[in-house]
């Protein structure tokens, strides 16, 4: 049985993204909430953690990339109407976060960033990749009706910053890497 079908059926949404990079560096996980088009929150397990922990204890747990290609899965479970819980797994190293949502207001839905199947872009240094979008719906006129859809949704997200994507997409969640070279 694949695991991703097995993960289904016990509640959890399961993630695979196969990534290339140029060159040797950490892989930092970042979460950005947005409400409005606006950031409201801004994540990431590197500056949650670097104040302390120790630098070579940090280098033991904290992935730095040594090959060209890896791996990361993105396991989620919703806990309730409020809480979305969402596991980062890059080999052995395992982040957990909670994303705070409204489920009795709002549907939301996970989308997939700029991916053909689970293979990404070549990740360049200090560049954002988003993976994964966590949104509520884009309400569409159908027929003179007003439904929820979320076809559309990565491609409004991937291409934001323009004019007639503004506003379409009430409450999301950004998640994604950035390579750094270097923690300081």
């Amino acid at each position: 049985m694949d695991v991703g079908v097995f993960m289904a059926m016990v509640g959890f949404d399961f993630h695979k993204f196969e990534m290339k990079s140029e060159k040797t560096a950490y892989i930092n996980v970042y979460v950005d909430e947005y409400l409005n088009d606006k950031l409201i929150k801004h994540f990431d397990h590197i500056s949650a953690n670097k104040d302390e922990t120790p630098k070579a204890y940090f280098d033991l747990v904290f992935t730095k990339l040594d090959s060209s290609k890896f791996t990361m899965k993105i396991y989620t479970l919703s806990k309730n109407d409020s809480i979305e819980k969402v596991q980062f797994r890059i080999g052995e190293l395992g982040l957990f976060k909670d994303l705070q949502v409204n489920k009795a207001k709002f549907d939301y839905s996970w989308k997939r960033g700029d991916f053909n199947g689970n293979i990404g872009p070549i990740i360049e240094i200090g560049k954002k990749i988003p993976l994964l979008f966590y949104a509520t719906a884009v309400n569409e006129n159908v027929d003179g009706k007003t439904v929820n859809a979320f076809c559309s949704v990565p491609n409004i997200l991937l291409n934001r910053d323009e004019i007639e994507n503004k506003g379409k997409i009430e409450h999301f969640f950004e998640i994604g890497i950035e390579l750094v070279e270097k923690i300081e």
